[in-house]
């Protein structure tokens, strides 16, 4: 094992596989519905788990925080709440969350009139008309008699003071904020934001390995452990193994290595390239939380845009053309969309889309935020495994501890699923 490591040797029994395949729902002659079991050399494994230890260290350098995908102490459900969390905010304090703090400042320096008195105090919240709708004009212009156009300004910076509610100062101070966003919020048309969950078509199976090398090199990952990798996907042979017996061995010139586990850590770093190229991260278009500008979340190859309608063409056509170079295709037909907003339908590359409710890492996201539906979904599935657990939980031969623990193992995860959101 040592000599294979450091010679970058590897056994010829090591770049073979056995794929089984599994029938999933549908019609079964259909070569799509169908997932596959692949079996790999025990010993290389040994192998391949060393070489994961050893490039987990430089390749969690280069990825981002928004990359959950097989990542320690990360997953899909963080990025579910994410999603979840971000729309909830938007509808419970009804922002723009993408509108420009210049607008804020335009309102304020057109209105407030330095030669006028200042007021002893700020009018009282409630004191204004339009309480049931809003706060009117009259309060705000009020308010910014005794506020100076800097502070106005500067209570209205980041969106991190809105999605947080962390209202700095006195409460009236904290007040006169909430109050100005209120005002926003209705005096400016509402900006919707659009949420954009990508489909690559077969992503795994469509990596260029030539390409990959050239990536893992300019990521800065050192060759000796690039090599024994190039050597284990040279001449990669496998064959099916069905009912009626195997087939003969045919090469495979394309994709990650199934059943490899180091396959995961290999695209992370594919599609960090593609978002790198794409320029996301300079990106202005997103959504600005806590003083970072996000605009995607990501979950391996499962990607989610978030921006404006006009923003977001960009940031998908982008990502389309970087990904295209690489030899990853976008999905157009099953790319899904959906707005903060009551839009119906989305028009990107002359192709319209619906947008639609999302079910994104087996969780249902709605475009309200609301959960209740999932909830009773979540439950319905919880039950349906404790009934088929019946007849083992009813029997006698099993004790007490046993069937908590088949509950807490089979029931508990399934029922949870997705509860953080």
């Amino acid at each position: 094992m040592s000599a294979n490591l450091e010679n970058s040797a590897v056994a010829t029994g090591w770049k073979r596989s056995v794929f089984i395949p599994i029938p999933k729902k549908g019609n079964a002659k259909e070569c799509s519905n169908y997932c596959t079991i692949v079996l790999i050399s025990h010993a290389s494994k040994i192998m391949l788990k060393i070489l994961q230890a050893r490039l987990q260290q430089y390749v969690n350098c280069e990825l981002p925080y928004i990359q959950a995908g097989f990542r320690k102490g990360r997953g899909i459900r963080d990025q579910i709440a994410n999603i979840c969390w971000i729309i909830k905010k938007i509808r419970e304090f009804k922002i723009n969350i993408c509108c420009c703090c210049c607008c804020v400042a335009s309102v304020v320096s057109d209105s407030v009139r330095p030669h006028r008195q200042q007021p002893t105090r700020l009018p009282h919240p409630w004191d204004s008309p339009g309480k049931n709708t809003g706060v009117s004009c009259h309060f705000l212009l009020q308010c910014m008699k005794v506020k100076r156009e800097s502070e106005v300004t500067h209570s209205c910076l980041t969106l991190s003071d809105h999605m947080e509610f962390s209202l700095p100062g006195s409460s009236v101070h904290g007040i006169f904020q909430a109050r100005v966003l209120e005002w926003v919020a209705i005096a400016f048309p509402e900006i919707n934001i659009y949420f954009c969950f990508i489909d690559y078509a077969k992503a795994f199976d469509c990596v260029d390995p030539n390409k990959m090398w050239k990536i893992l090199k300019e990521m800065g990952i050192p060759d000796h452990l690039t090599c024994p990798l190039r050597n284990l996907y040279a001449g990669q042979e496998a064959t099916v193994r069905t009912g009626h017996g195997t087939t003969d061995w045919f090469q495979i010139r394309k994709g990650v290595c199934q059943g490899c586990i180091l396959s995961p850590c290999l695209f992370n770093v594919y599609a960090e390239y593609i978002m790198r190229n794409a320029g996301l991260d300079e990106a202005q278009a997103g959504i600005k939380i806590a003083g970072r500008n996000i605009n995607n979340l990501r979950y391996a190859d499962d990607t989610i845009l978030m921006a404006e309608s006009e923003e977001l063409k960009s940031l998908l056509m982008k990502m389309k053309e970087e990904s295209e170079k690489v030899g990853l295709k976008l999905n157009i037909q099953k790319t899904k969309i959906m707005a903060s907003g009551p839009i119906t339908s989305y028009q990107i590359d002359g192709e319209t889309m619906e947008t639609v409710t999302i079910y994104f890492g087996g969780s249902k996201i709605t475009a309200d935020g609301d959960s209740s539906h999932e909830i009773k979904r979540c439950l319905l599935l919880g039950r349906k495994v404790t009934t088929n657990l019946d007849s083992i939980l009813k029997s006698r031969d099993i004790t007490l501890p046993t069937n908590v623990h088949l509950v807490k193992t089979m029931g508990f995860p399934v029922a949870m699923y997705g509860c953080e959101s």
